[in-house]
């Protein structure tokens, strides 16, 4: 339960924020119902190796606790399903299908290190509601990097299924950037204790890289 209130904390959040005073709720959710919902019914042919792994293993520890199968894998993607908000938006921005923006936000996100990120902030324990609300703010900043990143990729290679193919280019012209962002993910891989600190710097360098 805990985990789909957090869901929809965060997608009310996401839509107030990007919606602002004038949000039509319910022409918002007719917008985007479509894509969430296909998102949703293949969403595990998008996810990187490594989402997959971490999902399945999260599933696994639902249905350790008596929760049937299908629903427990489906608890365990909702924190990807999140994601769903901002492929959407960039389909429709770049006028590509809602599949193709989904595998370029994914390539985005385990290439750069968002994931992984992602992952360590989750399991940073905090003292406290300054630092619980620091991580949050970090977390969303991580997923609003990774949005702004896929748009500039999707727009750099001319679409969404060419992004793939356009990655090391587009990182050779940013090679200060790459490097420095790729170091710190080392860093912070080798420390085995990440803290928020750590995590700070890092969503610098993946900001300075959106800006290059």
């Amino acid at each position: 339960h805990l985990t789909v209130f957090d869901l929809l904390g965060r997608a009310t959040v996401w839509f107030a924020t990007r919606g602002g005073e004038s949000l039509d709720i319910a022409a918002t959710v007719e917008a985007f119902r479509p894509g969430i919902a296909s998102l949703a019914a293949e969403l595990e042919r998008y996810m990187s190796e490594s989402m997959r792994a971490r999902a399945e293993q999260a599933a696994a520890g639902h249905a350790t606790n008596g929760v049937p199968a299908k629903l427990a894998r489906g608890v365990a993607q909702l924190d990807i399903l999140f994601s769903g908000c901002d492929i959407v938006r960039i389909a429709r921005d770049a006028d590509e299908p809602v599949g193709d923006a989904a595998l370029a936000y994914f390539q985005v996100g385990e290439r750069f290190g968002f994931d992984s990120l992602r992952e360590v902030a989750d399991a940073i324990v905090p003292e406290n509601e300054w630092q619980s609300a620091a991580s949050a703010a970090l977390v969303d900043d991580l997923h609003n990097h990774q949005a702004e990143l896929t748009g500039i990729l999707i727009g750099a290679a001319g679409s969404a299924p060419a992004v793939a193919g356009a990655l090391k280019a587009w990182e050779r012209g940013r090679a200060h950037q790459v490097s420095r962002l790729r170091q710190v993910l080392a860093d912070i891989e080798r420390s085995g204790s990440a803290d928020l600190a750590m995590l700070s710097v890092a969503e610098s360098h993946m900001r300075a890289l959106c800006d290059a």
